[in-house]
């Protein structure tokens, strides 16, 4: 409540706190010695009803208002000398008035240096004790000398005065000695109090930015987290795109494996057609997309959808907000999806696909995760190269089998009907096949007719089988172990390898003989200009090398009509 009056009694327009400080102080003062003066004139004037008294204090008591006053509006100066000079003047009128040098009222003469110096500075408390002690040496004076009478002036002395007055002025040095080590403190105090707010408010922003740093540092973490998990995820899916598999069958398996490793609730993966006109669905994991592809769902090249827009520009492109996303191709099987990254496959900078992952979460996807998701498009574009590769190859190769073993079987053919189809052994005695045997199932064991154990294995070459071997133990009273069946076997094969190679020495020398003489009959040809004779040799030449066919070469001489046609 006293904080309170002392504000009021403050000017409004100091705002600094180290001033409005010092007017509390001030009032604190005024009202002290307001109080005080006020209470002497109940006191010593109006109870005793001595009319000087009340006067005097009165008239001080009032002073001391207005200079309450005159601070409160600013005045401070007038307010500040107003206190201290009546307080002089009143109380050596009233040590006049009352027992002189030896009036109680000498020990408010020092209480007012005192007010002096708090209210004006050092200095005016010495000014104050220079006119408190001229104004002591005054009134002993007239004691001394008979001007003023009391019941003590008889008993006052030079001395004594002298020493008086001298008290003042030690005690107005002390205080304000005193008071200089006060102010000393209060300015070390106060500079302290200014380094410990600076200190504070550097700890301030240091602590803001620590926080700041911290923030960023787990903001980077996080990230960084992020990027690790990606790569990890990366790292784990790629070796399952390694195998060589129908693209039916790899393509589902990765979408797959992407949607449970990123955590996102939708994969597909598109692959551009042979026109570059669409931007077909061909693997998905969630339900609305198997739902798409059983559609055949489909997306224009560069017009329809995020993918449309990636499959026709090959680069990836983010919708953090997918229905805020002019591009976004608002998909009813597919009404969770919040946020939507597309990638493109490429190999060597063209466009085979799309890889699309979507996420019920919105802004789920940033610009970094392009550069980490960018490996994982790249590996899968490679494995749908190299499958497609692999599919290729394996057509042509199937493509060569099946070329090549229509031409052995012809060939084989042309073989068995030269007469001899095979041989056999028996009793000690070969005898050439001129027909050929009824066939068991391979690496079984049966009897025959007569009883006999046998078994038959088939004689095959690139998967054509040629013919058969036969063997047979008469007597023979249990079936044929597994380690004699893989004897067999091994045989046949090395046997079917030997035909083989038999059989393409044998071609490969006709067909060395044929060139060679297709060669010489060229070269005979070209030797001569004359074109009777090219004729002549042509025929010749032809009989010999069919071994003395007959051989007719003549020009066909035109008509008119035929020139006309």
């Amino acid at each position: 409540m006293l904080k309170r009056l002392q504000d009021l009694l403050i000017p409004a327009n100091i705002q600094d706190e180290e001033i409005r400080s010092e007017y509390r102080m001030l009032q604190f003062v005024f009202l002290i010695a307001f109080i005080s003066t006020f209470a002497g004139l109940i006191i010593d004037g109006i109870i005793t009803n001595r009319i000087f008294s009340i006067i005097t204090l009165g008239t001080i008591t009032g002073l001391l208002a207005v200079s309450m006053i005159l601070l409160k509006l600013g005045y401070d100066r007038f307010g500040r000398f107003i206190a201290p000079a009546s307080l002089l003047v009143g109380l050596s009128l009233l040590i006049w008035e009352g027992d002189g040098t030896h009036d109680v009222a000498m020990v408010a003469l020092a209480v007012n240096i005192i007010l002096a110096s708090l209210t004006q500075g050092p200095r005016a408390a010495l000014l104050f004790a220079f006119l408190t002690a001229v104004s002591v040496l005054l009134i002993g004076f007239a004691e001394i000398n008979g001007i003023l009478v009391n019941k003590f002036s008889q008993a006052v002395k030079l001395t004594d005065v002298v020493l008086v007055a001298l008290f003042f002025f030690i005690a107005a040095g002390l205080q304000r000695l005193l008071l200089g080590r006060l102010n000393a403190s209060l300015a070390k105090a106060r500079r302290n109090e200014e380094e410990q707010s600076r200190a504070n408010a550097e700890l301030r922003i240091l602590h803001t930015d620590l926080e700041a740093r911290t923030m960023e540092l787990e903001r980077a973490h996080k990230i960084s987290a992020e990027r690790t998990a990606q790569l990890r995820t990366v790292a784990e899916i790629s070796p399952a795109f390694t195998t060589l598999e129908n693209l039916d069958e790899l393509l589902p398996k990765i979408a797959e494996r992407i949607s449970e490793s990123l955590g996102v609730y939708h994969a597909a993966i598109f692959l551009v057609d042979e026109n570059a006109e669409y931007a077909v669905l061909r693997a998905t994991n969630s339900e609305g997309g198997k739902r798409m592809l059983e559609r055949g769902h489909r997306l224009k090249v560069g017009q329809t959808g995020i993918v449309g827009y990636v499959s026709a520009f090959g680069k990836a492109r983010i919708a953090l907000d997918v229905g805020n996303d002019a591009v976004f191709f608002n998909n009813p099987d597919l009404p969770e999806t919040h946020s939507e990254l597309a990638l493109p496959l490429k190999i060597q900078e063209k466009t085979i696909g799309v890889l699309d992952v979507q996420s019920n979460q919105p802004i789920a996807f940033t610009s970094e995760d392009i550069d980490t998701l960018s490996l994982l498009a790249g590996q899968i574009a490679v494995t749908i190269q190299n499958a497609r590769l692999f599919e290729e190859t394996q057509r042509a190769l199937l493509e060569a089998q099946t070329i090549y073993g229509q031409s052995a079987r012809s060939s084989w053919q042309e073989f068995a009907g030269r007469g001899v189809l095979g041989y056999s052994y028996a009793k000690g005695v070969v005898s050439p096949l001129q027909q050929t045997m009824e066939q068991a199932s391979p690496s079984k064991t049966g009897k025959n007719s007569k009883g006999a154990e046998s078994l038959s294995i088939p004689i095959k070459v690139r998967g054509e089988e040629l013919g058969i071997l036969n063997v047979r133990q008469p007597g023979r009273g249990s079936d044929w172990n597994e380690s004699e069946v893989q004897l067999y076997q091994a045989i046949v094969e090395r046997l079917s390898f030997a035909l083989e190679n038999a059989r393409l020495i044998e071609e490969t020398t006709k067909s060395a003989e044929r060139d060679r003489t297709i060669t010489e009959i060229a070269d005979k040809l070209g030797s001569s200009p004359l074109v009777e004779e090219i004729l002549r040799t042509a025929a010749e030449e032809l009989s010999r090398a069919l071994k003395g066919s007959e051989v007719l070469v003549q020009l066909q001489p035109t008509t008119p009509d035929d020139s006309q046609r």
